[in-house]
């Protein structure tokens, strides 16, 4: 089985703002894998800290960055990433892939760019990264557009879409079957893709109970290429995911 694993649930909202504040948390990740594990089904419990200090932020375990340009229409920021759930364990795998050998996951560095378009703060956001830990030496590539909408004073929600591009080697550290890994499993040729991507829908949103308090929400469909839905390590070509929680901020 999986171990547990810790994530922080921190949904960054289209408001331009600079307001110093600490977030702590407590909430649930579930998802449908797009591995073919023994487990269709997964959840993870999701503690969470955040902090943001002027330019400075930190998203307790996945993200720290600072935003080197910021007005009411843009935003530009340097990342580190650690993506959390893009590894796995083989001994999660059906057999005969428990003989696979372990993916790590990786360590990112990227710019990502924010533009807020008009009086609806339609929001359009892309990003570039790369793999510092020669774990995947994958590039990541992405492309979202969101439109925020208000329900009321107290309560946000965002239906968006993406599109993500994923290197050959990316797409083959964590889709791929090496000839030594072929070698160990049964009637399971090796498996090399190129490069891939994956177009995700959904919804995400927040909605502060008191001034302190917030309700945060998320839910994406993911939608693979056929590099990675023809390798034997997935269980068809899509997969969703929900992550809620609750979060008390603080400012300083």
């Amino acid at each position: 089985m999986k171990k547990a694993v810790i994530l922080l649930m921190f949904i960054s909202f289209f408001v331009y703002s600079k307001e110093n504040f600490v977030k702590i948390g407590l909430g649930g990740f579930f998802r449908k894998d797009i591995y073919n594990f023994e487990d269709k089904y997964q959840f993870y419990p999701v503690p969470a800290v955040a902090l943001q200090y002027e330019s400075f932020y930190f998203i307790a375990p996945l993200e720290a960055g600072y935003h080197f340009y910021q007005n009411e229409d843009l935003r530009l920021t340097v990342y580190g990433r650690y993506n959390l759930f893009t590894g796995y364990d083989s001994d999660d795998f059906k057999d005969p892939l428990k003989n696979m050998n372990d993916r790590k996951d990786d360590l990112h560095v990227g710019l990502r760019g924010r533009f807020f378009l008009g009086p609806t703060k339609l929001t359009f956001t892309g990003f570039v990264s790369a793999d510092v830990l020669s774990e995947s030496n994958g590039t990541l590539a992405g492309l979202e557009v969101a439109q925020p909408v208000p329900l009321g004073k107290k309560t946000l929600m965002a239906p968006f879409i993406n599109m993500q591009y994923l290197s050959q080697n990316y797409t083959d550290y964590y889709f791929g079957i090496t000839d030594s890994e072929s070698a160990k499993l049964v009637n399971t040729d090796p498996y090399t893709p190129g490069r891939s991507y994956k177009i995700a829908t959904g919804i995400k949103g927040y909605s502060n109970i008191t001034d302190n308090i917030e309700l945060v929400f998320s839910g994406e469909y993911n939608q693979y290429s056929s590099e990675v839905s023809d390798s034997p390590l997935t269980r068809g070509s899509s997969n969703f995911s929900l992550l809620f929680g609750l979060n008390y901020k603080f400012g300083f």
